[in-house]
């Protein structure tokens, strides 16, 4: 009894380290390293590393394919009633990123 004990012990201390040990490499516990965070939020803070000047191509690099175009405007939904507009010159750099709620 006292050895299923001790094999017990040594299992469950083992994979405490195990957790801190992955927790200190990573920087994250272990939820964070499992949950993904909602799109809108990723989309958010991806749309704030785009500044004017930027190129068209590593726009589309970092957010993917627009949700809907027009002319020089690029627009990207959060959901059905808020997103952003990214505007392009005439030589495909950013102009202007805009919020937009309807």
């Amino acid at each position: 009894m006292l050895l299923l004990l001790l094999i017990l012990n040594t299992v469950l201390l083992i994979v405490i380290l195990v957790l801190l040990i992955r927790q200190l490499t990573t920087g994250k516990t272990p939820t964070q390293a499992t949950l993904p965070l909602p799109a809108g939020v990723l989309l958010e803070q991806k749309i704030r590393q785009v500044n004017p000047g930027d190129r068209r191509a590593d726009v589309e690099t970092l957010l993917g394919p627009p949700g809907a175009t027009q002319d020089n405007e690029w627009i990207y939904y959060l959901d059905d009633s808020s997103g952003y507009l990214i505007e392009f010159s005439n030589d495909d750099r950013v102009d202007a990123v805009r919020s937009w709620v309807a």
